[in-house]
């Protein structure tokens, strides 16, 4: 039996198709550091739409879109439509670069709003350029806690410091039942490597043992044959898996196939309604526990149902079609971006933007905690700034959220750091 655990509101990882660098959303006259000075205010996307991250952000537009869709159905911002242009950065660093460097010198973008996880390669060049980001801290880097450094760049994903651990993983997997933890993480990526030692530190931290840990896999890997036999053999009966969905599904039908079963296997992506509508994924999917940062759709959370509507309304969704892992993180993006043209009122300036940003308070989109980015307080790797997330288990039928309406909570264990 599953018990509720504590209350309130991530990716891992995380651990994450267009060519090149194409456009959406029209024409537009921007491109000057301040929107007053244009018809239009052009936002850019940055995503991981081809290559080994593009099956956690493929939807990733249909986000982008709704959020503004619903800005402009109001009138815009003083008076100024929104539009975007998608860029490509090929899951790859140099492509988060280029992608980066056209957006802003060619495109003439605003601002950028990404949920890829290889941001980090980008980062510098980003702050040079001086361009607004509104992104996500699974692609780890210390550039998201350096506002002196990197003024520019505001993270929606809740400040997690992949180093730190919190007890939120220990707790939920206790209360299923757990007794043995283990995770399964890249090699190549920092914050999917770290996110799998902390859910077993966390594990640890609330008296249950540590299971099998493996982060050896390649980015986007299907090849986890190996990896199962080793779990079977470890004893291990609950794991935290923050890959991207292709990963994670060819771990869970491999488990199956040796005849493994798990108190909990929680997918850091996949949460959507692809489970439901492809019937492969959903054979996959039985049985498995998904994390999210934000409010699932089953919690009825206003603000939450409202980007249900939104994506019906301006993206051609299903009415009753639950959100994707990708389409929330890019609407939290755009909505923090968003939340940071309007601070400025009529003078909205790339340096203004900026400025007023650094000094508010963002609602988290009214889906997840609130960030004060005047008083930003490291959360652990994937978790809000409260470290807490929200976990549904998938039955077969329907999604249900294991703590009600509320998320997962914890607190960060003192002393103990995770480590690749």
């Amino acid at each position: 039996m599953r018990r509720k655990l504590a209350i309130f509101s991530l990716l891992v990882v995380g651990a994450l198709a267009l060519a090149a660098c194409g456009s959406s959303g029209g024409s537009s006259t921007g491109g000057s550091t301040s929107a007053s000075d244009s018809k239009s205010i052009k936002i850019g996307g940055l995503a991981s739409l081809t290559g080994a991250a593009a099956s956690s952000n493929a939807n990733c537009e249909s986000g982008i879109k709704a959020r503004i869709g619903v800005e402009n159905d109001k009138g815009g911002i003083n008076g100024h439509k929104l539009e975007y242009v998608m860029a490509d950065d090929k899951s790859e660093g140099p492509g988060v670069v280029a992608a980066i460097t056209k957006l802003v010198e060619q495109e003439h973008v605003f601002g950028i709003v990404t949920p890829s996880a290889y941001f980090a390669a980008g980062a510098d060049k980003a702050a040079e350029l001086g361009v607004p980001v509104a992104g996500v801290s699974y692609a780890s880097g210390d550039f998201w806690s350096k506002p002196d450094k990197y003024p520019s760049i505001f993270d929606a994903y809740g400040y997690g410091e992949y180093g730190l651990v919190a007890t939120t993983f220990g707790k939920y997997f206790k209360s299923v039942g757990a007794t043995k933890v283990g995770a399964i993480g890249y090699s190549s990526s920092p914050s999917s490597a770290l996110a799998a030692v902390a859910s077993v530190e966390s594990a640890k931290a609330v008296g249950l043992q540590a299971g099998y840990l493996d982060n050896s896999l390649a980015f986007g890997s299907t090849d986890v044959g190996p990896i199962v036999q080793k779990i079977k053999a470890s004893g291990t009966d609950a794991l935290y898996v923050p890959v991207v969905p292709s990963t994670g599904y060819a771990l869970v039908k491999a488990l199956r196939q040796a005849g493994v079963r798990l108190k909990s296997v929680v997918l850091a992506t996949g949460y959507g309604q692809t489970v439901l509508d492809d019937p492969a994924t959903r054979e996959a999917s039985k049985g498995v526990d998904f994390y999210s940062l934000t409010a699932p759709i089953e919690s009825a959370n206003p603000r939450i149902l409202e980007l249900q509507s939104a994506l019906a309304k301006h993206s051609g969704a299903k009415a009753d079609a639950i959100p994707t892992f990708d389409q929330t993180v890019c609407w939290l993006t755009t909505d923090l971006f968003v939340t940071g043209l309007k601070l400025p009122g009529a003078d909205a300036s790339k340096e203004a933007f900026v400025t007023e940003l650094r000094k508010a308070t963002w609602d988290g989109a009214g889906i997840t905690t609130p960030t004060n980015f005047a008083d930003i307080k490291p959360a652990a790797g994937g978790h809000d700034q409260g470290n807490c997330f929200y976990i549904t288990h998938f039955d077969g039928n329907k999604f249900v959220p294991q703590e009600g309406t509320g998320p997962v909570c914890g607190e960060i264990v003192k002393g103990v750091t995770a480590k690749m």
